[in-house]
């Protein structure tokens, strides 16, 4: 008996997707995860997602699976020379090595569509599964900082 595996993609972040994307940034591990754990109310995420759709320093892109079902999102922010990166998947997706190839995809498009030398992601230290996603996909440990009296790692990746 052959094992059904899911196909997964990105593609541009698209208006209809803010619901879903407001869904999955409130879930408790995604929330517990972020620098942010407040939860978050709809219309601040719809004021902030409209601004992102239409910032040209931010790219967004929702991770689908081959039915085009939302799966997550990975979404840059340039600030001068760097991006940060945030990425989340929806929990059927999650210990399913889902986001190493989807990272790696984007990072490539995120070169040709921001003038940034790097990338940085800022990983909440216990947080072990995205510590190793990070490093597997080229990115190096800068640094271990809090804030708001909880322990981070920071990993930066060059582009080349």
């Amino acid at each position: 008996m052959g094992i059904n595996r899911v196909i997964y993609g990105i593609r541009e972040t698209v208006v209809k997707d803010c619901i879903p994307i407001f869904l999955l940034r409130n879930e408790p591990v995604v929330r517990d995860n972020s620098i942010s754990t407040n939860r978050i109310n709809e219309a601040e995420h719809t004021r902030w997602f409209t601004g992102a759709l239409s910032n040209a320093a931010f790219q967004f892109y929702t991770i689908v699976d081959e039915a085009g079902g939302f799966s997550g999102y990975i979404r840059y922010n340039a600030i001068k020379a760097t991006a940060i990166v945030s990425l989340a998947l929806i929990r059927e997706c999650r210990g399913k090595g889902v986001a190493k190839n989807l990272l790696n995809v984007s990072l490539k498009r995120i070169k040709n569509k921001l003038d940034i030398m790097s990338v940085t992601a800022v990983v909440r230290i216990d947080n072990i599964a995205s510590c190793k996603l990070f490093l597997s996909c080229g990115f190096h440990f800068s640094l271990s900082k809090k804030i708001s009296g909880i322990q981070y790692n920071e990993y930066v990746y060059a582009f080349k």
